[in-house]
């Protein structure tokens, strides 16, 4: 019975460790969505709003399971009545052992010296969870690596400063997350998008060239192989009056066009397929936003007969706003009278 009242706290335990797990790494993903809401303002994507909501209804049901998990009743530890029947097998026990430490005594012959206790193995068979001593990543670099259930490998980045997308790739089976931490351990940033082969962080810019930590950790209960790549982010990408560009985005990745051909009136068509979801963006010279097109539906979104009053640098901002690779096309055509 003292075995399974101990079983039944361990695997309590357990379940309570793992739950509490889920609610953290959930609660540090709804921050981040939080923080990505409070940037948009009123223009956020709404994925994000529904994978707040998602998040936090997650961490309400973890809630819910670990309060049903503490308000289970203690298992039956049995009746009073068996107490004399371990007592008298405490005195037995008690009774045996001095019988046999007499019999040793007087009877056997005296023990030879101990050998010296060789050292513990090394457990080499199971993966360590910390992670491994950091590696080297320079700047338009892939590397690759092997993971286990919950292990991580570090990678150190020196080639700042510099404007960089970070990409995870763990093929189609695999899933991991992404963390950047600055030369004081400080975490900067935190991806795991759940879903699709491929963590990024894109259009991050790293300010010096201070060492700054790139984490990869598994999730899966399994092997993991992935390779990372640290890639410089591409200038600002020139598009003319009537002049159609192409381009694939990523998960939350962006892509600014500049456009000079003014003074015009214009109209901006971004068309991203049948099963493709973006939006588009136009800022003036200054940096200041001018006009946000999110349709929601469809396969293009269009800024129609647009003013641009003089020459100055105009940018054309898309977004992709879908968990999954987006193939585009971008238009700047005249506005016919």
């Amino acid at each position: 019975m003292l075995h399974c009242l101990t079983m039944n706290r361990v695997k309590n335990m357990s379940q309570r460790k793992d739950i509490e797990s889920l609610i953290h790494k959930n609660e540090r993903r709804l921050q981040k969505l939080k923080e990505q809401k409070a940037e948009y303002g009123l223009a956020t994507p709404p994925h994000i709003l529904t994978q707040i909501e998602d998040t936090e209804a997650e961490i309400e049901l973890l809630h819910a399971e670990l309060k049903q998990l503490d308000e289970k009743p203690p298992p039956d530890r049995g009746s009073e009545d068996r107490r004399p029947v371990w007592q008298i097998g405490i005195v037995a026990l008690i009774l045996v052992t001095l019988g046999w430490a007499t019999f040793t005594f007087f009877i056997s012959p005296p023990p030879s010296p101990p050998s010296p206790t060789p050292n513990p193995p090394t457990p080499t068979d199971q993966p360590s969870t910390e992670p491994t001593l950091k590696q080297q990543i320079g700047l338009d670099e892939t590397v690759s690596g092997t993971l286990y259930f919950n292990e991580a490998n570090e990678w150190l980045f020196t080639d700042g400063p510099a404007t960089v997308n970070i990409i995870v790739d763990v093929g189609p089976y695999g899933d991991a997350l992404l963390m950047l931490l600055d030369a004081n351990k400080v975490e900067r940033e935190y991806v795991d998008a759940q879903g699709g082969r491929e963590e990024r962080l894109v259009n991050y810019t790293i300010p010096d060239d201070s060492d700054y930590t790139i984490l990869v950790r598994n999730t899966k209960n399994e092997q993991t192989d992935y390779t990372l790549t640290v890639e410089s982010v591409q200038e600002s990408r020139n598009i003319g009056l009537d002049e159609t560009v192409s381009g694939t985005l990523y998960f939350d990745e962006g892509h600014e066009w500049l456009f000079t051909d003014g003074p015009a009136i214009v109209n901006i068509i971004l068309d991203v397929g049948p099963n493709g979801n973006a939006l588009l963006m136009l800022f003036d010279s200054s940096n200041v936003q001018r006009e946000y097109v999110d349709a929601q539906n469809g396969r293009e979104e269009r800024l129609v007969n647009y003013t641009i009053p003089d020459d100055s640098e105009y940018t054309i901002f898309v977004r992709n706003a879908q968990n999954e690779q987006t193939n585009y096309t971008l238009t700047v055509e005249t506005m016919s009278n």
